[in-house]
């Protein structure tokens, strides 16, 4: 007859429970469990204006005001890189942590950080002025080519919409450019040796994302979007006939 297996000592358990193992079980569990929580979508920020370009009267936009008493205040593409020019710093992470940290964080956490913080949280902020006044962002990331190159030099985002059928609004950090061409033939000419990721490179930016570093990285997971795909809307405009000026124009 086998013998019966004793039951563990209660000092055995506890040793168990201190063990390196156990914590990263736990840990493990924990992170799933909230990442499954941080990845059901949230309400789309509301729409302010369908493109009509009509001013309703409001203060002017300030850095101090609430997120979204700014982001009424902003009406047209001019006035978005006016304030973005003015208030807002962009800065790289300094560590891994902070970047996971802070990775497309919404306005709200920028401007906690004294309007301070990199591409991709400037994003955010392209992206929800676009969809609050009725266009249709596309969250483009691009890195560099080749294999050591893409672990050595800066990845970046832009927010991409296609506002006629052969014109795009390309938001760049402080700038908004406009372009008549593909956003292929814009990246030739003006960044060179980079190229779009081959998935995650081309997504519609739909504000249902909750902010959380772990949930814009899982919303990175899904097919690039081909570019004769996109829809166009037109975006507010201060005049037709002077569009912003950017780096490239």
């Amino acid at each position: 007859m086998s013998a019966t297996k004793a039951p563990l000592e209660r000092s055995s358990v506890l040793k168990v429970l201190h063990t390196k193992k156990f914590y990263t079980l736990v840990a493990l569990a924990a992170l799933i469990g909230d990442t499954m929580r941080v990845s059901h979508p949230v309400d789309p920020p509301p729409v302010i204006a369908q493109n009509s370009g009509t001013s309703v009267p409001h203060p002017p936009p300030s850095p101090e005001m609430d997120i979204e008493t700014l982001m009424e205040s902003i009406d047209t593409v001019e006035d978005l890189t006016e304030f973005l020019d003015q208030h807002v710093k962009i800065l790289g992470p300094g560590t891994l942590w902070e970047f996971l940290r802070t990775f497309r964080q919404d306005p709200e956490g920028m401007q906690e950080n004294d309007w301070t913080g990199p591409c991709n949280n400037v994003v955010e902020f392209h992206g929800r002025f676009a969809l609050q006044h009725g266009g249709k962002p596309y969250l483009v990331t691009i890195y560099p080519v080749g294999f050591r190159p893409k672990f050595r030099k800066s990845w970046h985002q832009m927010i991409v919409c296609k506002t006629a059928p052969d014109h795009l609004v390309i938001f760049d950090n402080h700038s908004a450019i406009d372009y008549d061409g593909t956003f292929e033939k814009f990246l030739q000419e003006h960044y060179a040796g980079m190229t779009v990721l081959p998935v995650g490179g081309v997504i519609p930016w739909t504000g249902t994302v909750p902010d959380a570093a772990r949930a814009k990285i899982l919303d990175l997971f899904q097919w690039n979007v081909p570019e004769e795909e996109f829809e166009f809307w037109p975006l507010p405009r201060r005049n037709q006939a002077e569009p912003p000026r950017g780096p490239f124009a």
